[in-house]
């Protein structure tokens, strides 16, 4: 966690700003969100084996991803990582994830971020994680489209619903 303080010469703060990203580089970070969109875009290729060999069909498989926009738009991502100049898109969005950065989480209300004006000293307390995130915006439009995290926890709930239907887990 890095700070800046700007206080006057006897001390009184002027201005105090936090970055969460504990020296990792924007390249760390776009890394560590691309980690986790990578393993979610290519669940549905260690689906398909497994599924039809408990009587699965590939149809059904491939109605996930056709069922849900967050794991389009997650797949598009991980293609476009892999072979940008390729055009076309299961989205028909044209995704980029844009603004890659860290964030304090708060666990169920249990965490806080203390702060003392005088020192300007700063500590995350109690049940704290710290997150990366992302947003997703059109690449021709500069629109938003989604956020990462929440973009993220979709996909995957698609494929938990799907393991869950085919008692699977």
């Amino acid at each position: 966690m890095r700070q800046q303080i700007l206080k006057t010469p006897d001390g009184v703060l002027l201005a105090w700003h936090m970055d969460f990203d504990f020296g990792r580089s924007e390249a760390e970070l776009m890394n560590a969100a691309m980690t986790a969109i990578n393993n979610i875009a290519v669940f549905r290729g260690y689906c398909t084996p497994y599924g039809l060999s408990h009587g699965i069909s590939k149809r059904e498989i491939g109605r996930v991803v056709d069922d849900c926009l967050a794991l389009k738009i997650i797949i598009d991502l991980h293609n476009i990582e892999k072979h940008p100049a390729t055009p076309g898109n299961m989205s028909r969005l044209n995704p980029r994830l844009q603004r890659v950065s860290q964030a304090p989480y708060f666990v169920e209300g249990k965490g806080s971020i203390e702060f003392n004006p005088s020192t300007g000293e700063t500590k995350l307390v109690g049940d704290v994680k710290v997150i990366v995130v992302g947003s997703i915006v059109d690449a021709k439009t500069s629109a938003q489209i989604a956020e990462l995290g929440p973009m993220l926890d979709e996909g995957l709930a698609a494929w938990e619903a799907f393991l869950t239907k085919h008692h699977i887990v």
